[in-house]
């Protein structure tokens, strides 16, 4: 009788035991409050190098955020590359789950315009990074002049054939004209890399008369699409690539580097947008004539600072609100040009540095 009683005690112990543990975890669980991202940076993708950086420069600015402003920050991209409809939906998202600001590169700007229009109804601040959107009313834009980038990588190679064709070696000489000659690349609908496209074929066509720019290559949204494309050019004869963004760019570098394999005496020169170590390696390597780059850090670094200002003060109106974070010309590391193996470093260089055309017949 006596164990039985006991028994029963410890049970009601155990279950009053239970219960309060139960009911405190409970209770922790809806005092924890779930912190929703006041600040969002929304890019293209998150494969490219570009937009990494861009991200990097935003962390820096936020760890650097004074005590009395709280940033709650997160990155989102589409899961699948160039994702236009995913975009949409991050920003409608971001919107709903109360960002008070969105630092925006609009993979399609007219495709983002109803999408931004009805969050900024609902208060919230936007900030273009790199590639604006159409809808009207962003704080600011932090962006290369991506046109006068285009125009400047057009001068570029202006520049080079014309010191191929001053050399001593006639079988370095090059002609442009007609429309299978010279190939942009674009891999989506972005204003930055039609700005780019538009740019570079504009001031080719004026450099070189009777040119006509092929960009034919678009939707280039897969690093296979984009390669096959560049080597059925190269096939065909083309003459010069040029990419509008990083992948793009990459896919032309690896296209030369397999038919130059060939030693089938092709002769193609590549050109692009934005660094990365693929990128580096094949100007190394003499596939890739030279790249622009851009500054993606100080594009993250000033959005996300005015971000900061936003939360302090949602009327605070920058002094200027279209700034151009500037791009130049890229030729590589200044170690030799042949090794795949080499450390690689980023910077910009004076356009005096050595070209590394070798693997081409230029060398």
């Amino acid at each position: 009788m006596r164990s039985s009683i006991f028994k029963n005690k410890i049970a009601m112990v155990l279950t009053v035991f239970m219960l309060f543990v139960v009911g405190g975890a409970v209770l922790a669980a809806c005092s924890k409050k779930t912190v929703n991202p006041n600040v969002v940076l929304i890019t293209m993708d998150k494969q490219d190098e570009h937009w990494n950086r861009v991200n990097s420069g935003a962390s820096t600015a936020k760890a650097a955020a004074p005590d009395d402003v709280t940033v709650d920050y997160d990155w989102l991209a589409p899961a699948q590359a160039k994702d236009e409809v995913a975009q949409v939906g991050l920003i409608n998202s971001a919107a709903t789950n109360g960002a008070k600001v969105i630092i925006l590169a609009a993979l399609n700007a007219e495709g983002s315009k109803s999408a931004v229009e009805d969050a900024m109804a609902k208060g919230v601040q936007f900030i273009y990074v790199d590639s604006p959107s159409d809808a009207k009313g962003a704080i600011a834009t932090f962006a290369t002049d991506n046109r006068v980038a285009g125009e400047k990588a057009a001068q570029k190679i202006k520049d080079i054939i014309d010191e191929l064709n001053g050399d001593d070696d006639p079988s370095n000489d090059m002609t442009l004209s007609g429309s299978t000659d010279v190939y942009s690349l674009r891999p989506d609908s972005s204003p930055s890399t039609l700005a780019r496209q538009d740019g570079f074929k504009a001031k080719m066509e004026s450099l070189f008369p009777g040119l006509t720019v092929d960009i034919t290559g678009q939707k280039l949204d897969t690093p296979e699409k984009a390669q096959d494309f560049a080597k059925t050019q190269i096939t065909n004869n083309a003459k010069i690539l040029f990419g509008t963004n990083e992948g793009t760019t990459v896919a032309i570098g690896q296209a030369i580097h397999d038919e130059n394999a060939k030693s089938d005496g092709k002769y193609v020169l590549g050109a692009g947008f934005d660094v990365s170590d693929p990128i580096t390696t094949s100007i190394n390597n003499g596939d890739i004539l030279f790249t622009m780059q851009q500054d993606p850090n100080n594009m993250g670094k000033l959005s996300m600072e005015l971000a900061i200002k936003l939360l302090k003060d949602k009327d605070y109106k920058p002094e200027n609100t279209e700034v151009d974070t500037g791009s130049d010309y890229y030729l590589g590391t200044e170690t030799a040009q042949s090794s795949q193996t080499q450390t690689i470093t980023f910077g910009l260089f004076s356009e005096s540095d050595v070209l590394p055309i070798q693997n081409n017949k230029i060398a």
